[in-house]
């Protein structure tokens, strides 16, 4: 665990050099009290006017000449709070609820308030976007492109959890360690599926063959598809135009068979 007089010299430090800060919140896995023994320590610095610059990083010499790193981001106040209030970019569609400690705040800010404020919603399911890479999944097989037939399959399978959010119960995660954890964990799912999404994530543990990954991509689509299919509230739950009839109605299937 971090020395606190570390974090209260630097957060000193960047209430000086920023006088319009509002507050200074330790987040990532400090804050959890996972950290490791080369983990940053990553703060948010809460701004009332735009920041100048949205990322420093700091090298601080310790004993015996140890560095360590300090990731800073630099956010507008109402920015921050609409972040809380769409999905996570890394987290396969999970909410997420993740932990932070208030080093400093203005005089007023209630602090127990604002750690629990770091919570980011559930994910829509991203049914066109995955239906798109499935495509480019089959062009890149037809055309012997190996690295875009990959980049196609990491895709589509990071997609996949989208779909399948409506059918499993999810609880909100805290980095993506864990949601990747969870998402393969799911126990309604297609079969094959964890296999399936590993190949397709590159995360196999073996080599595979371009021929792995296209067979497993499809597969998983296919079988996605065909699950959502069977249940009508995982077709309710996509609400994009005309995407719930075609799931309905066979289209979707019919258009990853072809």
């Amino acid at each position: 665990m971090i020395d606190d007089v570390v974090l209260t010299q630097v957060a000193q430090q960047l209430r000086s050099e920023e006088p319009d800060a509002i507050a200074i919140v330790l987040h990532g896995s400090h804050a959890r009290g996972e950290a490791g023994f080369y983990s940053d320590i990553d703060l948010d610095v809460m701004l009332g006017s735009k920041p100048t610059i949205p990322y420093k990083m700091l090298l601080l010499e310790q004993e015996h000449g140890r560095l360590l790193h300090i990731s800073i981001g630099f956010r507008l106040w109402s920015a921050w709070q609409t972040k809380q209030q769409a999905p996570a970019q890394w987290s396969f569609s999970l909410p997420v609820r993740q932990p932070i400690r208030v080093l400093w705040a203005i005089l007023g800010m209630d602090r127990q308030q604002l750690e629990k404020s770091y919570t980011q919603p559930t994910g829509s399911a991203e049914t066109e976007d995955f239906l798109e890479c499935a495509g480019k999944v089959k062009n890149a097989y037809l055309a012997g492109d190996e690295p875009g037939l990959r980049l196609a399959a990491h895709n589509l399978a990071y997609l996949c959890p989208s779909l399948l959010i409506s059918l499993n119960a999810v609880a909100p995660v805290t980095n993506q360690n864990e949601a990747l954890k969870a998402i393969l964990s799911f126990p309604v799912a297609p079969p094959h599926y964890r296999e399936d999404m590993l190949v397709c994530l590159g995360f196999a543990g073996s080599a595979t063959s371009i021929t792995d990954v296209y067979t497993s991509a499809l597969r998983l689509a296919r079988g996605v598809i065909r699950l959502i299919q069977s249940n009508p509230a995982a077709i309710a739950a996509d609400g994009t135009p005309n995407i719930p009839l075609y799931l309905a109605d066979g289209s979707i299937q019919r258009y990853l068979e072809q």
